[in-house]
């Protein structure tokens, strides 16, 4: 059995061209301003919850829009069968930084609510969750690199002990204003043809787009 890339998609700053991201992803590459509403509408999303979440949730969103567009995961897997593997350098900081801010002022003491609840690392995948129905096997690492060899060996295992049939793997960092994604749709098959073996190396090479 091989474990394969079927899609993906990396988010990352533009290498020149300051306040613009590059997105791309199997088939396009696509140069956005690094504002969310240009971003929420160049996905073409109906999706009203995503201007109340943080920064990287927003991120993780719209990464998984451009995923997994065109093609339906729900027909060909069931809720349970799709797991989600994900991971990062900084946790929620940009968020609980935001939060911060909210009771620096013990003259204007005001905590926030709508942004407390985003101070954890892993509700980014909990919200892509939701937006796709996804109900299967999650996890979410925290690490300083980029952990390409920790992402492809725990979602080999969680295929091979027949914990998911498909898999939503990849790296969710939001820091300093800039998002730096990379998202892929692993699947298995019998025999590998066009598709990105999904190895360590395969995966490093991804994030160096």
């Amino acid at each position: 059995m091989t474990y394969i890339i079927s899609r993906f998609c990396r988010i990352a700053a533009h290498e020149t061209q300051t306040e613009t991201l590059r997105i791309t992803t199997n088939s396009e590459t696509f140069i956005l301003k690094n504002e969310f509403s240009d971003l929420y509408r160049s996905a073409s999303m109906e999706y009203p919850k995503f201007f109340k979440m943080d920064s990287i949730s927003k991120c993780g969103i719209l990464a998984s829009e451009y995923l997994l567009k065109g093609i339906d995961i729900k027909g060909k897997y069931s809720d349970t069968e799709i797991g989600i593997v994900l991971s990062n350098a900084t946790g929620s900081l940009d968020t609980d930084l935001e939060f911060q801010k909210t009771i620096n002022n013990k003259t204007s003491f005001f905590p926030s609510p709508a942004i407390f609840v985003y101070t954890l690392s892993n509700i980014v995948m909990g919200e892509i969750c939701i937006k796709h129905k996804i109900k299967g096997e999650n996890m979410f690492f925290l690490s300083e690199t980029f952990p390409s060899d920790l992402l492809q060996e725990y979602v080999a295992d969680l295929f091979q002990t027949n914990k998911v049939q498909s898999a939503i793997v990849g790296w969710v960092e939001y820091s300093t204003g800039k998002p730096d994604v990379l998202l892929l749709f692993v699947e298995k098959t019998e025999t590998l043809t066009t598709e990105l073996e999904f190895t360590s190396s395969q995966i490093a090479s991804l994030y160096a787009l």
